[in-house]
């Protein structure tokens, strides 16, 4: 069965150093949560938070997964917890960042983009099943055809939300 293509990722940031905000799966299913801004070691920024299911039957199903049994879309040296959403600084095209998000429904990648809507800071993107490392581009600064291959086709599927502008 297909899934509908209707994923977003819109976030918006506010005071004290943190995003709020709704993540829709493709399966329109709909979390919401805090997503806080780092700073690596090399200047660039990356992104952590934790996600709640909105609806009640998809938050109980959430809280039973256990972080031991890992998904097999997720390498046995990734420390992703269930309903943790990461993403890091990605030289691919379009997209700002890359990351990845574990729900009951499965692993997700998610591309988003930083900006600004209506004068605060955001990051808006899209969410796509779960695309593994191999299929990622490098991430190297001289780039190089495959990187740059991979990353336009990730780079055209995202487009801001309905109705909103990044």
């Amino acid at each position: 069965m297909s899934q509908p293509n209707n994923s977003k990722f819109f976030v918006t940031g506010r005071s004290g150093g943190h995003y709020e905000g709704s993540i829709q799966l493709p399966s329109g299913t709909k979390y919401s949560g805090r997503i806080y801004a780092n700073v690596r070691k090399d200047g660039g920024t990356w992104y952590r938070g934790d996600l709640t299911a909105q609806e009640p039957a998809r938050f109980n199903q959430d809280a039973r997964l256990d972080a031991n049994a890992r998904p097999a879309a997720l390498s046995e040296q990734s420390t992703l917890k269930p309903l943790e959403l990461r993403m890091n600084p990605w030289q691919g095209g379009k997209a700002t960042h890359i990351g990845n998000l574990w729900t009951s429904e499965g692993v997700f990648t998610v591309f988003a983009n930083e900006g600004t809507f209506k004068g605060q800071p955001t990051l808006a993107g899209s969410i796509k099943p779960h695309q593994p490392k191999e299929t990622q581009p490098e991430m190297q600064p001289d780039g190089g055809a495959a990187r740059k291959g991979i990353a336009a086709r990730a780079a055209a599927s995202i487009k801001p939300p309905a109705n909103e502008k990044a």
